[in-house]
């Protein structure tokens, strides 16, 4: 099909829907502002604190088939790992939350895990998750960027999700970076020169 702007036509302009989702609100879609097949950052470290999570190089890589590699998505809400890389981070963030009570009943409620009781004055031992792209570029979260709080319940849980419950085999990316980690961060595509550029930036509406 054909995407008609004011100044430009675009041919051969795909628009698909997704075969599987799993803890993801209504509406939400894909949509994919990268160079290649699947794969934006092909080198891509994952810390939290300072601990680099050993992640297998096979996932940050696109294979053949389009499967695998990392992509930076704005239509999805949650952060999605394939289960290999969820578990390693999973793995090494219980290390560090060692002040907070695991919570599995929610887990099993939510599908999302891992979960943790919490007060506010706990909150500053939370570790930053942190994203070491290519060229050492760093993208660091703090920690609602990547956990939510369950309302009214004092209960926090990972806002990552993974596809082990899904029955079938799960094709796609292996790492996307959705919205919901890029809130107050500007992120830009640069197609030129085959670049993704980030900047921390208080979005708060109250500001304009």
């Amino acid at each position: 099909m054909w995407v008609r702007f004011r100044t430009r036509k675009v041919p051969e302009f795909l628009v698909g829907c997704s075969l599987a989702t799993a803890h993801q609100p209504a509406k939400a879609g894909i949509a994919g502002f990268n160079r290649g097949r699947e794969s934006l950052p092909s080198q891509l470290g994952i810390y939290i604190g300072s601990k680099r999570v050993h992640v297998p190089y096979e996932f940050l890589l696109p294979k053949p088939d389009g499967n695998g590699g990392v992509i930076v998505d704005s239509g999805t809400y949650y952060r999605f790992m394939e289960k290999p890389v969820f578990e390693a981070v999973v793995e090494e963030l219980d290390k560090h939350m060692g002040y907070y009570p695991r919570v599995r009943d929610f887990e099993a409620g939510s599908g999302l895990r891992p979960c943790y009781n919490y007060t506010p004055k706990q909150l500053k031992f939370v570790p930053k998750l942190t994203f070491q792209f290519k060229l050492w570029a760093m993208m660091e979260l703090p920690f609602w960027n990547y956990f939510m709080g369950l309302r009214n319940t004092g209960v926090m849980c990972m806002a990552i999700v993974s596809y082990d419950v899904l029955e079938q085999a799960y094709t796609g990316p292996a790492i996307i970076l959705g919205n919901y980690v890029q809130q107050n961060f500007y992120v830009e595509y640069d197609l030129v020169k085959d670049r993704l550029g980030i900047k921390k930036q208080n979005c708060d509406v109250r500001q304009y």
